[in-house]
């Protein structure tokens, strides 16, 4: 995890860049339109590289240093732990550096402490569940990051043409027993294409998804070992892999592909829609690269909608997205040593998140722009598992209403103000569980599950950010922020969590 002369070469990069691109139109206000929410109304487009160089009309570049803490009574997904501590610092950009082409970038180091971690030991749970190692004991988790990603979009005349990548890696680990320690590599490449016709803009991209972890958990104590479980959803494991084989490793491949439409001069009907699909192998090491799952993760989405932009700016949406999990698990022969034959594989566990939402936007653009967004929708998931059969299902509707207040304060003072707010309550939800042959801790285990997934939930937050642009630094601005968040569950969980950042801008 070196990483430190590549992030300090890439943040060096952007700053020149940007301190060298063409002067930003100066009746123009960057912070205002890229910390804008209603800009962020219908924005799903910039994910084509080829559209993003319609993103914005100004150029800027920000660095920045933040704190990020929260806690909770209980957590919401015991395997992600009950709080956590983080800080980081990162750039951003994005500019103009010619007439027809845009560039953007970022490069980012965080690093802190996950608490509280349980029934998981690793790295990117909600990307690969159910088909984690796990232990009784668990524990805190230190985590460390980095991530750069750039992009490009040129234009030639009808049409545009862009390039993206992204990268992360990270490092999870524990320095007391159990201890694991997770390695994940994660590699994003995007091509777009756009071409304008009849007033409005239409794109489609492209991109290529890559993904591996090493997973390891040790015990140093004396006093001896727990298992680490093969978990193999709802509760349940793999019981002949379970306990002694605690090193894996997944690895994945998968594609993106996705179309867009929007109107060229901003006023108009939107869309975008796309599927991602990636196939996730989970391979132990210990017994000579043994695959005994596959997990194939399919991702839905589509949203629509139209805005209009003038004296008054508004917009009406609507939103779909599903998210569909099958896990393979392999059917053994038996075992000369560590050598096992593939017989085949069984599809055993199922799961589906499906979301459909709709919402309108409200946008008053005066000195200060006032935007106030609501959304409303549906969220039904259930998962089986075949034999003992094993079954959970829940729906829940919710709402989401989130406001802003953006604009000039002065000629150097620049105020973003918001609140928002999320509600989620459950509607109806079931559970099947072959209770009489499940351990004590297994049973322990799906009833938190089931308790916190069916829960009603309350979230109030709120942010202030101020940028301030001095005479004396020469077109440079500086700015601090500050978000919080409160979570309330009909059961009486709780948590808190506040961010604070400072920065430069330019």
């Amino acid at each position: 995890m070196k990483y430190s002369l590549t992030i300090s070469l890439v943040f060096f990069a952007l700053a020149a860049t940007a301190a060298t691109g063409t002067r930003r139109d100066s009746l123009a206000s960057p912070e205002t339109e890229h910390h804008s929410l209603w800009h962020d109304v219908l924005s799903a487009y910039m994910a084509n590289p080829a559209l993003m160089g319609e993103a914005y009309d100004t150029q800027l570049s920000e660095i920045t240093a933040a704190w990020d803490y929260s806690s909770a009574s209980r957590p919401v997904v015991m395997q992600e732990g009950k709080g956590h501590g983080l800080w980081s610092l990162g750039v951003e950009s994005y500019l103009t550096p010619g007439r027809y082409n845009k560039v953007w970038g970022s490069a980012s180091y965080r690093n802190g402490m996950t608490r509280g971690v349980l029934w998981n030991s690793t790295a990117d749970y909600a990307l690969l569940y159910p088909y984690v190692m796990a232990d009784t004991l668990g524990g805190d988790l230190h985590t460390e990051r980095y991530t750069f990603s750039g992009g490009c979009a040129t234009r030639l005349g009808r049409w545009t043409i862009g390039e993206a990548v992204s990268f992360r890696a990270e490092h999870e680990y524990r320095t007391y027993d159990p201890r694991p320690r997770s390695i994940v590599t994660d590699l994003n490449l995007n091509i777009g294409a756009a071409c304008r016709a009849a007033g409005y803009i239409f794109g489609a991209t492209l991109g290529g998804m890559f993904y591996k972890q090493t997973n390891d958990v040790s015990f140093y104590r004396e006093e001896g070992v727990v298992p680490e479980y093969q978990m193999t959803g709802l509760g349940s494991d793999y019981k002949r892999f379970s306990g002694n084989n605690t090193s894996a490793y997944y690895k994945s491949t998968g594609y993106r592909l996705g179309i867009d439409f929007m109107p060229d001069k901003r006023s108009g009907a939107y869309l975008s829609a796309g599927v991602s699909d990636a196939a996730y192998r989970r391979i132990l090491t210990t017994l000579n690269d043994l695959p005994i799952s596959t997990l194939y993760l399919t991702r839905w989405h589509a949203e629509a909608g139209w805005k209009h932009e003038g004296s008054i700016g508004w917009s009406a949406f609507a939103a779909f997205s599903r998210d569909n999990r099958q896990g393979d698990e392999l059917v053994a022969g038996s075992s000369a040593t560590t050598e096992y034959k593939e017989i085949g594989h069984l599809t055993m566990y199922k799961d589906r998140l499906t979301d459909v939402s709709c919402g309108a936007a409200l946008n008053l653009p005066c000195s200060f722009s006032y935007t106030l967004t609501a959304r409303a929708g549906l969220q039904d998931f259930r998962a089986d598992y075949v034999f003992p059969a094993r079954m959970m299902r829940f729906k829940k509707t919710y709402a989401a209403f989130d406001a802003q207040a953006l604009g000039r304060v002065s000629r150097r003072w620049t105020l973003n103000c918001g609140l928002n707010a999320r509600y989620y309550a459950d509607n109806s939800h079931d559970i099947t569980m072959p209770l009489a042959l499940m351990e004590e801790t297994e049973t322990r285990l799906v009833n938190e599950m089931y308790a916190s997934a069916t829960e009603d939930y309350l979230t109030l937050g709120g942010h202030l950010r101020t940028d301030y642009r001095p005479s004396w630094l020469k077109g440079y601005s500086l700015f601090a922020a500050v978000s919080y968040q409160y979570l309330h569950s009909d059961n009486a969980t709780h948590g808190n969590s506040v961010c604070v950042s400072i920065g430069v801008g330019f």
